[in-house]
């Protein structure tokens, strides 16, 4: 990723962090700052085990999930009087600092590492304010052309139904297509399925003989230029020469909780498959699951 981009990516959060209307769901008391507030609860994080001390009632206050942990004396792992809660291997030292953070009134550190792991810490945890406050401070960053790939890119590894399923309906809907596509992230995307979701956008907004150029400038991003120049030349012409107008698909989430694998030979036919048949990209969408939060 160009350092540059992430630098821009980084500064606009943090500028959007700082705006009176982006964080509307703090809690309702002032920011606890007390010397003789008694750390009891200690996270273990990570495979080295790396403590993160909390008080518990305040994350009692914010979290059910929590609530319902501490209060459980049999899901307790006591040493003395201090409670430890071993985190979930997904889940990153920063991400769980932000719930300490705000569980105190305070708002947590957003980078672009972060966001995601962020925003899926909040959700499992049932945190609904952090996870609001976060969700929305990801809808400003992938309404913005120059960061909007990166919202993407981010969303198809991390099977992120909803964030994808957000980016496509907005890219057809509102953003300028020639911007995000001359965006130092497009370059970052995936061939499947993060570019085949832009390019079978119907009425892309961009001169073709400018958009084959870009596609050059981003095959040449790849391990083998040659080959990925010449799968998306082939896409090109099997696909935009007879679009259809997509629905939006409706999610099933009562199959199965969680996410599910990503597995390639599952997929709906496509191109990959039945090269005379129609790549209809969208339809891989229904293996992109994420629990809503809680309440």
């Amino acid at each position: 990723m160009n350092a540059a981009a992430r630098l821009m990516l980084n500064l606009f959060i943090s500028q959007e962090l700082q705006k009176k209307d982006t964080w509307k769901h703090m809690t309702t008391e002032e920011a606890i700052v007390d010397g003789t507030l008694e750390y009891d609860v200690t996270f273990l994080i990570g495979k080295n085990l790396k403590e993160l001390h909390a008080v518990g009632f305040l994350l009692a206050r914010i979290s059910p999930v929590l609530e319902k942990y501490l209060n459980n004396p049999d899901e307790q792992h006591e040493s003395g009087d201090r409670i430890f809660i071993s985190v979930p291997s997904q889940f990153e030292y920063s991400s769980i600092q932000s719930i300490v953070y705000f569980s105190f009134g305070f708002k947590p550190k957003v980078t672009a590492k972060n966001l995601f792991n962020m925003r899926a810490a909040a959700l499992h945890y049932c945190i609904n304010p952090l996870y609001e406050n976060l969700d929305n401070m990801l809808s400003r960053t992938m309404s913005n052309e120059e960061h909007f790939c990166w919202v993407l890119h981010s969303g198809c590894t991390l099977m992120d139904y909803d964030v994808v399923t957000k980016c496509l309906e907005l890219f057809e809907t509102e953003l300028d297509h020639r911007k995000v596509i001359i965006s130092n992230y497009f370059l970052c995307l995936d061939f499947e399925p993060d570019l085949c979701f832009l390019l079978r956008t119907p009425d892309l907004r961009i001169e073709r003989d400018e958009l084959l150029e870009r596609l050059e400038e981003w095959a040449n991003c790849k391990e083998d230029p040659e080959e990925s120049l010449k799968l998306v030349k082939l896409f090109l012409e099997r696909n935009l020469s007879h679009q259809t107008p997509r629905t939006t698909p409706q999610k099933n989430l009562s199959q199965r909780e969680g996410r599910t694998e990503f597995d390639l030979e599952s997929l709906p036919d496509g191109y990959a498959k039945k090269p005379d048949e129609e790549c209809n990209c969208r339809d891989w969408l229904d293996f992109f699951r994420l629990k809503k939060p809680c309440g």
